[in-house]
């Protein structure tokens, strides 16, 4: 059976100001995936602005050459030391950045990126974030970390910040910045149901 290609393409998307935004569509084998660029394209209205969009596209065009390459190079089995070498911090960033327009999810990933901060600093890289780092960072969670009133944090939240590691590590798998997860061969913390109290009619009745 023939392979599937490694595709992929600058696209564009309007804004509400008028402005576009460049981000690369990402077609292959292990499916199709969208990477905000950062970039934009402003509304022309002198040379200037032209100059710019034209160099903010030539920028754009060399990221959609790296990222071809990349895959390409995936395809074949190679691996790329820079890419070890690549802030773990900053791509956290980024795919924080990529859910700005969806609030709740935005704010989650908001903390966990404040926790791992927290956690290690910002000076971390791919050959750093192994399985000591994941399992550290689970522990610091459940004993180190505290809210704003300086209780411990919750299950749930425990949860929910170290499974944005994990998705994190997981997306730069499939990337392939990394050989593997090394979340995979960590226990993820385990979420806490919550319960709700509801009054009964004759209970309201009597409020």
């Amino acid at each position: 059976m023939k392979s599937k290609k490694h595709i992929v393409k600058l696209r564009e998307r309007k804004l509400a100001n008028g402005n576009k935004s460049l981000f690369l569509d990402i077609n292959s084998s292990s499916g199709r995936k969208t990477e905000f660029l950062k970039l934009y394209l402003v509304k022309v209205s002198n040379s200037s602005d032209r100059e710019n969009n034209r160099q903010t596209i030539d920028l754009a065009e060399s990221v959609r050459s790296k990222r071809q390459l990349e895959l390409k190079n995936q395809e074949f089995g190679f691996m790329s030391d820079f890419k070890l070498d690549t802030n773990f911090i900053t791509y956290f960033k980024e795919l924080t950045d990529e859910r700005y327009e969806s609030s709740g999810n935005y704010g989650n990933w908001a903390s966990a990126l404040k926790h791992l901060i927290a956690y290690k600093g910002e000076n971390i890289t791919f050959k750093d974030v192994n399985v000591n780092y994941a399992e550290g960072f689970k522990k610091y969670l459940a004993s180190k970390d505290r809210t704003k009133s300086s209780k411990l944090l919750s299950q749930n939240s425990q949860h929910s910040y170290y499974n944005k590691l994990k998705a994190a590590l997981n997306q730069a798998f499939e990337e392939g910045l990394i050989p593997m997860s090394p979340a995979l061969r960590v226990k993820a913390v385990k979420s806490e149901d919550t319960k709700r109290e509801y009054l009964t009619i004759e209970e309201l009745q009597q409020l």
